[in-house]
C-alpha cells in the first residue's frame, strides 16, 4: 500500500488539479500582496489563506483517495493495517497541499521589500496557525469523506460540504450566540470585528486546534475501523480481506480521540474557544431587569454600587432613540451585556475597542464606562433599528433571491448616529465635524459611504459623515421616511422621491451655512487624517507591541519596555503619539533629558498634527517646572497656547499658565499641584487633593483652586463633596474653559447625588449664548434627563 500511495501521490502532483489549485494559492497571495492591510505576512493574509487551503486541502484529499484506489492493488496490500492505509492518505495529500503553501508565504515574505513588515515571528506563527492548519484540516475531511462515502453518487462534492458545513455552523453559532469570534478547523479564527487592532492567537485558540485535531483523529481512526483496505471504500470486506486484530486499534484509537474532543467540548467555555450565553452569563453573575432591558453585569466594585444608575441611563437613552425613530418596538426585552472592561469583553465576546449590537437577537454588548455612558444610546439604536431592518437580521439590507445579503453598513452605523445626537464626540456635531473636514478637504463622498465604500475610511470620518448626513434625513423629512429608507437598503428613490445625488447636494449646501471658529479645524485634523486600520502599517503587530510595552512598564522592566516603544515608533515613524508614550516611558525610568528630546523633536515638528505638538509642548512645561525653570514653563505654555487645539487641551494650558503666574497666597500650592512631583511615578492623590485644597484655603476666592478640589473629588467618586468644591468654583472668577468643564463635571456630580438644582445650574452655563451648538444639546440632555427621571416621561 505504501508504494501504491506514494504513486498515486506522485501522479496527484503531476495532475491539472495540483497546478490549478498552485494557481489558486499564488494568485490569491498576489490579491494579499496587493490589498492594505492583507499586502504582509501576517494574520489577515493567513486567515484569507487558511480559506484557500481549507477548501484546497479538502479536494486533494479527496482526490489522492480516488486515485490510489484507480491505482492497481498487491497482493501484500491485502494485509495493510487500515489504519496505516487510512493515515498514509493522509500524509501524502497534506504533503502536496503543504507544498503548495510555500510560495504564497515566500511571495508575502518579498513583499516586505516593498511595504513594511513588523512582525515576522508573529507572520510565521499565524500562517502555521491558520493557514497550514485548515489545509491539513482540509485535507483530513477530504480523505475521510472520501473513503466513508467511496464511489457513490455525490461523492466529489461530499469534502466540500463538510468545509462549507463548517463555516455555516461558526455562522450560524455567531447569529445565535452571543460572541462575535469565531475558532474553526476551515479557517482558524476569526476575530469578529474589522476595527479592532489587538488581534492575537490566544491560547484558546490552540485549545481549538486541539479540539479540531481530536475530532480528526477521531474520524479519521473510526473510518480505518471500517476501512476495506484494497478499495480504500467504507465497507465491510470478506473475511479473508478484513483481519480482525488490526480493527482493534482504530476502533480503540476512534474512541480515545472522541473522548479528548468531547471533554474539551465541554470545556469550551472555560478554555475560550466554545462561549455560549450561558458561559458569559454566569461569568458576569450580576443580573438586572427593567422595563425595556435584562442587564447582565460582573458582581462587585463600582458596577453593582451604580447598577441601579446604569440602568437609568438604559432606560432614558431607549426612550430617546424610540422618539428619534418615531415608533415604539414591542417584542422581547432588549439584553444588555455590560463588561467589566474592554479586555473582559473582548474575551467574552470579541471586540475589545468597539461596542457592538446584534440587532437580530436584540442583544448590546458595551464596558463600563464612567456614567452617563458614552455610546449607550448609539448601541441601543441599532437594536430599536432591527424593528424595521430586514426580518432576519434586523439592519439595512437589500435582498438578493428573498435573502439580505446586500448590507448597507453606512445606513446601519448613520442610523445609530443620527439618533445618538450629538454622541460623544468632543466639541462639535457631527455635523460642524464634517463642516471641518470640508475645510480640512477630507470629506468622504457620502455617496461611496452609503455604497460599498463605508469601511475604506477611518471611523472618525465614515460614521460622523453618515450619521451627518442621516441626521439631516431623519430631522427635515421625518422618520416615516426614513424608516422605508432604512427598511429598502438605501432606495432613496422610493423612500424620498429623489436620488441619493441630490439630497446629498442638499445636506452639503446646509453644511456651508455652519460657521467654525477660528482654529476648529486644524484642531481636527489628527482626528480626521488619521489612516484607518487598512492603511496604517502593521497595525496588529504594533498594537500587540504597545499591550507589551504596557505590561512591561507594569512590572517595573522600564528598559525593555523603552526598548520595545523605540521599535513601535520605528515601525510607525510618522505616528507622535508613539513617541510621546516612549517620552513618558524614559520619564518613569528617571531620564528626563532622553525624555526632553523626543518631546522636543515632536514639539519643533511643523508636520505634526497641532494637537500633538501641544501636547508635546505642555509636557515640556511641565518638565520645566518640575525643575523650577518658570521662565521656561511660561515659553512652552505660550507657544501651547498659540497653536490650535481641542478645548480639553486648551483648558489644560490655560490652567497651567494661571497658575505659574498667580501672585496670590494660593500660587505656590498651585504649581506645587502641578509640578511639585517626582518623574517616575504616578503622583499621590491623597497629596494632590491635599495642595488643590491648601490652595483654596490660602485663598478662598481663587476659582482654580477650588476647581482642582472638586476635579480631584470628582475622579474619586466624592460626588457630594466634589459637587460643593465645583459649585463654589463655579461663584468665583474662572476661565471660560475651565468654567465649563467645571459645568460639566458639576452636572454628572449633582444628578448623581440627586441635587436636581445644582444640575439645572450646571446646565445654564452650558446653554448660555455663545457656547457650542454641541454643549447647548449636552445642557438640553441634562434637563431632559431629569425630566424623565421625576415624571418618565420626554420633554
Amino acid at each position: 500500500m505504501s508504494a501504491r500511495l506514494d504513486a498515486a501521490a506522485r501522479a496527484l502532483m503531476r495532475s491539472r488539479r495540483v497546478k490549478l489549485w498552485a494557481a489558486v494559492h499564488v494568485a490569491v497571495a498576489i490579491l494579499c500582496a496587493l490589498t492594505p492591510l492583507l499586502d504582509r505576512l501576517a494574520y489577515p493574509s493567513s486567515f484569507v489563506m487558511a480559506l484557500v487551503a481549507s477548501v484546497a486541502g479538502a479536494d486533494l484529499g479527496a482526490a489522492l483517495v480516488r486515485r490510489a484506489r484507480a491505482t492497481p492493488a498487491r497482493r501484500l496490500d491485502h494485509a495493510l493495517a487500515p489504519g496505516r492505509a487510512v493515515a498514509g492518505v493522509i500524509a501524502r495529500a497534506a504533503a502536496v497541499e503543504g507544498a503548495l503553501l510555500v510560495p504564497p508565504a515566500v511571495l508575502l515574505l518579498l513583499n516586505a521589500l516593498r511595504v513594511r513588515n513588523c512582525d515576522l515571528a508573529f507572520g510565521l506563527e499565524a500562517y502555521a496557525g491558520l493557514a497550514v492548519g485548515s489545509g491539513l484540516a482540509g485535507v483530513a475531511a477530504g480523505a475521510v469523506a472520501a473513503v466513508a462515502v467511496g464511489a457513490r453518487r455525490g461523492a466529489a462534492a461530499a469534502p466540500f460540504a463538510i468545509v462549507v458545513a463548517s463555516w455555516a455552523a461558526a455562522l450560524w453559532r455567531v447569529y445565535r450566540e452571543p460572541p462575535v469570534f469565531a475558532y474553526g478547523a476551515f479557517g482558524g479564527y476569526f476575530p469578529g470585528n474589522l476595527y479592532d487592532e489587538r488581534i492575537d492567537l490566544t491560547a484558546a485558540f490552540y485549545w481549538a486546534r486541539a479540539f479540531h485535531a481530536a475530532v480528526a483523529v477521531a474520524a479519521a481512526a473510526a473510518v480505518a475501523a471500517v476501512v476495506d483496505v484494497p478499495t480504500l471504500s467504507a465497507r465491510i470486506a470478506s473475511r479473508s480481506r478484513r483481519p480482525a486484530g488490526p480493527r482493534r486499534r482504530p476502533i480503540a484509537t476512534a474512541a480515545a480521540a472522541a473522548a479528548v474532543a468531547i471533554l474539551l467540548a465541554a470545556r469550551g467555555g472555560e478554555l475560550g474557544f466554545r462561549i455560549d450565553d450561558d458561559a458569559i452569563r454566569a461569568e458576569l453573575g450580576g443580573r438586572y431587569e427593567t422595563d425595556h432591558f435584562v442587564i447582565y453585569y460582573p458582581l462587585g466594585g463600582d458596577i453593582e454600587r451604580d447598577i441601579a444608575l446604569i440602568a437609568e441611563d438604559h432606560e432614558f437613552r431607549y426612550a430617546q432613540v424610540v422618539r428619534a425613530f418615531g415608533l415604539r418596538p414591542g417584542g422581547a426585552k432588549i439584553v444588555s451585556y455590560y463588561f467589566r472592561d474592554a479586555d473582559q469583553k473582548r474575551r467574552l465576546f470579541g471586540a475589545e475597542r468597539v461596542h457592538m449590537a446584534k440587532p437580530w437577537a436584540r442583544q448590546i454588548f458595551v464596558d463600563h464606562r464612567p456614567f452617563p455612558h458614552p455610546v449607550l444610546r448609539h448601541e441601543i439604536a441599532h437594536v430599536v433599528a432591527g424593528s424595521f431592518g430586514d426580518p432576519i437580521f434586523g439592519v439595512s439590507a437589500r435582498a438578493v433571491f428573498g435573502l439580505p445579503v446586500r448590507f448597507n453598513a453606512g445606513l446601519i452605523e448613520g442610523a445609530a448616529v443620527a439618533a445618538d445626537w450629538p454622541g460623544h464626540r468632543g466639541d462639535l456635531t457631527p455635523d460642524e465635524n464634517v463642516r471641518a473636514m470640508q475645510v480640512l478637504g477630507v470629506e468622504p463622498p457620502v455617496e461611496r459611504l452609503l455604497g460599498v465604500g463605508f469601511f475604506a475610511f477611518a471611523p472618525a470620518r465614515s460614521y460622523t459623515t453618515a450619521g451627518s448626513f442621516l441626521h439631516y434625513l431623519l430631522d427635515r423629512y421625518g422618520p416615516a421616511r426614513f424608516r422605508a429608507l432604512y427598511a429598502s437598503g438605501g432606495d432613496f428613490a422610493a423612500a424620498y422621491g429623489r436620488t441619493l445625488g441630490a439630497l446629498a447636494a442638499e445636506w452639503r449646501a446646509y453644511l456651508r451655512t455652519i460657521e467654525l471658529p477660528d482654529g476648529v479645524a486644524e484642531a481636527a485634523r489628527e482626528r480626521f487624517t488619521r489612516r484607518s486600520v487598512f492603511e496604517r502599517p502593521c497595525p496588529h503587530a504594533i498594537a500587540r507591541r504597545r499591550e507589551r510595552m504596557a505590561q512591561l512598564a507594569a512590572s517595573g522592566r522600564r528598559a525593555d519596555a523603552i526598548a520595545l516603544a523605540r521599535r513601535v515608533c520605528r515601525d510607525a515613524p510618522d505616528e507622535p503619539r508613539y513617541r510621546m508614550e516612549l517620552a513618558e516611558l524614559l520619564l518613569r525610568d528617571r531620564r528626563p533629558a532622553e525624555a526632553a528630546a523626543e518631546l522636543r523633536a515632536i514639539a519643533d515638528d511643523g508636520a505634526a498634527p497641532p494637537t500633538a505638538r501641544v501636547e508635546a509642548l505642555v509636557a515640556l512645561a511641565d518638565l520645566a517646572g518640575r525643575d523650577g525653570r518658570w521662565d521656561d514653563v511660561r515659553r512652552e505654555l505660550a507657544a501651547a497656547a498659540a497653536l490650535p487645539a481641542d478645548d480639553d487641551l486648551r483648558r489644560q494650558v490655560a490652567a497651567r499658565r494661571e497658575a505659574v503666574d498667580h501672585a496670590g497666597p494660593a500660587g505656590p500650592a498651585l504649581r506645587a499641584y502641578f509640578w511639585d512631583h517626582p518623574h517616575d511615578r504616578r503622583f499621590d492623590a491623597v497629596v494632590t487633593v491635599a495642595r488643590a485644597a491648601a490652595a483654596a484655603a490660602a485663598e478662598p476666592a481663587a476659582g482654580l483652586a477650588h476647581y482642582l478640589v472638586g476635579f480631584q473629588l470628582f475622579r474619586h467618586d466624592a460626588w457630594a463633596d466634589a459637587a460643593a468644591a465645583l459649585g463654589r468654583a463655579l461663584d468665583r472668577p474662572l476661565h471660560p474653559l475651565v468654567r465649563r468643564k467645571a459645568a460639566e463635571l458639576l452636572a454628572v456630580a449633582a444628578y448623581r447625588t440627586g441635587d436636581d438644582a445644582a444640575v439645572e445650574r450646571a446646565a445654564a452655563i452650558l446653554g448660555a449664548a455663545g457656547e457650542s451648538a454641541s454643549r447647548r444639546l449636552a445642557a438640553r440632555d441634562w434637563l431632559a434627563r431629569i425630566r424623565w427621571r421625576r415624571t418618565g416621561r420626554l420633554p
